[in-house]
């Protein structure tokens, strides 16, 4: 009897994988559809150095780009692979693995704000940008060491100095 894995995960990219730009709103469009985003949502340089600007139904978004620290990161798709019929294809009916793909990679993170530039202490909905901070720290604790420039004086004496016990009768 041969067992099926119940999930596939693929999340190789190659040259071809597509690059995408990802822009996380404010707030929920409920569509699934395709749009002309690129038609209706033009962000431009805003105000304040590195921040954007842009409008979308009538409201005034301010964007930031985050650094991502050379981490990688994708746009998946999950689907059940039983059959080519795009409605029977959903997660929820039909049989068959669930497959995970990558769809495309991101190649650049825009954050946007209401009237604002978008940051940790704003609003309880910045997640990404409280994990992103986690990322900085953990580029900055495996970057390599930079070797002291040649002719300073490097120092013998040990970092931390031994504390004596306290002396409590015994």
């Amino acid at each position: 009897m041969t067992v099926k894995p119940d999930l596939e995960l693929s999340l190789h990219t190659s040259a071809d994988t597509p690059a995408s730009t990802v822009h996380l709103l404010p707030c929920t469009i409920h569509a699934t559809r395709p749009a002309p985003v690129a038609s209706y949502f033009v962000p431009q340089a805003g105000a304040e150095l590195g921040t954007l600007e842009a409008t979308l139904r009538g409201r005034k978004l301010v964007g930031i780009r985050p650094d991502l620290y050379s981490y990688g990161a994708v746009i998946v798709e999950a689907r059940r692979d039983n059959n080519d019929d795009e409605e029977a294809n959903e997660l929820a009916t039909g049989r068959g693995p669930i497959r995970i793909a990558t769809v495309a990679k991101i190649d650049d993170l825009v954050v946007w704000d209401h009237d604002q530039v978008p940051s940790v202490h704003t609003d309880d909905n910045f997640n990404l940008l409280r994990a992103l901070e986690y990322a900085w720290l953990a580029s900055a604790i495996h970057a390599p060491l930079e070797p002291p420039p040649a002719g300073a004086a490097t120092s013998t004496a040990p970092s931390a100095t031994a504390v004596p016990a306290a002396e409590n009768g015994e």
